[in-house]
């Protein structure tokens, strides 16, 4: 009894490798069979049954199919299931015969009869790829890191002189003033111009012990930053709150795995440029439109004390100080009463220039924010 060859093979180009290291998943056999369908192929209807892991005697020279590497068959006359398999050899038989010898697919060909049951996935391709949803440690040697950009903040850069004192210019005792929460004891005059504050020295020191203390801060700490007024004081620390943009590439290249953009690929490290630092991940931000924010919050007292906070960081219900850095101290000047008048006097012209050069040398009050990126592409 003649047998009528009813079974559909297909040869294609196709992205998978024999190893069945990587696998498509589909989420019906419909699905399935319409993107094999979208990639290149050859078709032969006219074909005998074909039996699994054998070998197709496929109607075509050899040069013209050596760039397929995929078989899918169907055998009509006993069922309408295909069968996927790799193309494990091709073998010269004339110029219009090509044996091509096949080893089945078994995932693609039986992934919709696979019962799953309770399993530990070690390695998988993730539908969501959002940057921080994926943290788990890769174990990867990420090598030296590049700095790849420096974002400065200026809010401290401008300095103005405190002079604390007991006694106003006048002579009146003063008594305490508030300092952002603290009260000291007396009050203090704030002078934007060195020479401002070399006059109120002058002025000041016909009084015995009228000056306790001389020093700069950043005027961004202070409400009230009036030349040769006396300080009121203020009721609570200044603040300045400063916003910078998550890094969407790594020194150039946009990463196809948003991992990457992650720690310790990728990550923060802010810097008071005194010896202190501490690196942030971008991913425990949750400030919105791919920002990330810092609080700066300091109160006028000598030498400074000003603090970098991360907002939204970690737990974005409380104010993470854990993360935060100590900005280092601003210069503490140094006077004398009498002969530091006199000085002052005669060398009032070059001291103009020359504390104002050395405050701002020694000044070590700015929070550096560098992003410190791994490039891993």
């Amino acid at each position: 009894m003649a047998v009528t060859p009813q079974t559909n093979i297909r040869i294609l180009k196709t992205p998978f490798e024999i190893d069945n290291k990587n696998q498509l998943t589909f989420s019906s056999e419909n699905a399935q069979k319409t993107y094999f369908l979208s990639l290149p192929y050859i078709e032969e209807d006219n074909c005998t049954y074909q039996r699994k892991d054998n070998v197709i005697r496929f109607p075509a020279h050899i040069d013209n199919i050596l760039e397929y590497n995929y078989v899918m068959y169907q055998n009509e006359a006993y069922t309408d299931k295909w069968f996927y398999a790799f193309i494990s050899k091709m073998e010269y038989v004339n110029n219009n015969l090509t044996l091509i010898s096949i080893v089945t697919d078994t995932f693609q060909t039986w992934q919709f009869d696979i019962i799953y049951k309770k399993m530990f996935v070690e390695r998988e391709h993730v539908s969501d790829d959002t940057v921080g949803l994926h943290t788990v440690p890769e174990g990867l040697e990420t090598g030296e890191y590049i700095i790849e950009s420096v974002e400065h903040d200026t809010s401290l850069n401008d300095l103005v002189y405190i002079i604390q004192t007991l006694k106003s210019t006048t002579g009146a005792n003063l008594l305490a003033t508030n300092y952002g929460g603290i009260y000291l004891a007396g009050g203090a005059y704030i002078c934007q111009d060195i020479t401002v504050f070399i006059n109120i020295i002058q002025a000041l020191s016909q009084y015995d012990n009228a000056i306790f203390g001389a020093y700069v801060i950043p005027s961004s700490m202070i409400t009230n930053t009036s030349q040769d007024t006396k300080y009121s004081g203020q009721a609570s620390p200044n603040t300045i709150t400063k916003s910078f943009y998550k890094p969407t590439s790594i020194n150039g290249y946009t990463p196809k795995n948003n991992k990457l953009l992650t720690m310790p690929y990728c990550f923060m490290n802010v810097s008071n440029n005194n010896g202190s630092a501490n690196s942030l991940r971008y991913e425990d931000f949750h400030d919105t439109n791919g920002q990330f924010s810092f609080l700066i919050k300091g109160v006028p007292v000598p030498g400074g004390s000003i603090k970098c906070i991360p907002l939204n960081y970690g737990n974005p219900s409380i104010q993470n100080e854990e993360e935060g850095l100590i900005a280092g101290k601003f210069p503490t000047l140094s006077w004398s009463e009498d002969l530091y008048t006199n000085w002052l006097t005669q060398n009032g012209v070059n001291l103009s220039v020359g504390i104002s050069k050395e405050i701002l040398g020694t000044s070590a009050g700015n929070a550096d924010l560098s992003l410190r990126r791994k490039n891993c592409k």
